[in-house]
């Protein structure tokens, strides 16, 4: 708990949380708009959909990844189910009804949820769950605005007209997605060629932070590690040598 403080994770993520609210709820243009989307409907749909993702992540998640005393009251998973929720309903929390906050929320921590377990399974490294925040969260608010927006959602009455706006939202997923895609995958092939996409395979299997944090460990300590881990895939590397001539004469 020293170098992952609870504390500060909990503290930063109000401030976040607080900062949000302001922003979005304060981008409209006077306090007299009409309650369809004035700056008081706004901060309160986005702290309904906040709330109810964060306490459905904070219920489902460790029965999904595993519970333990440790991930029973996760203030991660608290603190990002939160975000989820704020980044989910941001799109169409102007013009949306309280119970399409809810739905939004709730959507939001389910599907966090399941990217955190997908990277989780193919051993993607996201350990602030970013991806599961950012990416999954801003996907599925983008195409729910195309059911729950009160103007122009599917869901509301004019549906059959109204759905070239769910449109709108599919053509934006795929731009966002394909704008993404193009800038980042080149950038980190470059990285990857030019060797600083990775840190040296002692500080990885040690970890940043108990490297980097104070006080850290020593030159000695990460040169015995990498020697172990250069005596390790030696070993590995003779055995698969050596299974790979047994096949050929089996063969």
């Amino acid at each position: 708990m020293k170098r992952n403080n609870t504390a500060f994770i909990v503290i930063g993520t109000l401030l976040i949380w607080a900062s949000y609210f302001f922003f979005v709820g304060g981008r409209t243009l006077g306090q007299f708009n009409p309650r369809e989307n004035n700056s008081a409907k706004i901060i309160q749909n986005m702290f309904i959909s906040s709330s109810f993702s964060a306490l459905v992540t904070l219920s489902v998640k460790p029965i999904v990844m595993g519970s333990s005393r440790y991930t029973k009251f996760d203030a991660l998973s608290f603190s990002n189910g939160a975000l989820v929720g704020m980044v989910a309903v941001a799109s169409s929390v102007d013009r949306l009804e309280n119970w399409g906050a809810v739905l939004i929320g709730v959507v939001a921590a389910f599907l966090h949820i399941i990217s955190i377990a997908t990277l989780e399974f193919y051993r993607i490294d996201d350990p602030l769950e970013a991806i599961s925040v950012h990416f999954t969260g801003g996907l599925w608010g983008l195409f729910a605005a195309g059911f729950f927006d009160t103007t122009s959602g599917a869901l509301f009455y004019g549906a059959l007209r109204q759905g070239q706006f769910m449109g709108y939202q599919l053509v934006g997923i795929l731009v966002i997605v394909l704008f993404t895609t193009l800038i980042i995958f080149p950038a980190f092939y470059i990285m990857r060629k030019l060797q600083v996409l990775r840190c040296d395979k002692a500080v990885e299997e040690i970890g940043f932070d108990v490297v980097d944090i104070y006080p850290g460990v020593s030159e000695e300590f990460l040169k015995a590690v990498s020697d172990k881990i250069e005596h390790k895939e030696e070993q590995e590397k003779k055995l698969h040598s050596f299974s790979h001539i047994e096949l050929s004469h089996m063969s």
